[in-house]
């Protein structure tokens, strides 16, 4: 089975198999589940830590990076620095 991880606050996915709707739990989550495939990513999670910080937290653990990370943030400055990490994590 295909584990997708969403970190959103609001949204979701019909694929999802694990919702976080923190950055905190999502990076629980990442820390705890071996082997998420996909990993669909919001930059503005409320009031805790942003999406970038979950990647952040990746690029510094890469024991935990997912096969796939989809940035669905609608604030371009927030998608735009996920993006960047992506970028070099995945080159």
């Amino acid at each position: 089975m295909k584990r997708v991880l969403l970190i959103d606050d609001f949204r979701d996915f019909d694929d999802v198999t694990l919702i976080a709707r923190t950055g905190e739990k999502g990076i629980e989550i990442l820390k705890d589940i071996d082997n998420i495939d996909l990993l669909y990513l919001d930059h503005d999670l409320g009031d805790g830590i942003s999406g970038y910080d979950v990647m952040c937290w990746l690029e510094n653990n890469q024991y935990a990076l997912p096969t796939e990370i989809v940035c669905v943030s609608a604030n371009p400055v927030g998608r735009d620095r996920i993006n960047m990490v992506i970028k070099k994590l995945y080159e």
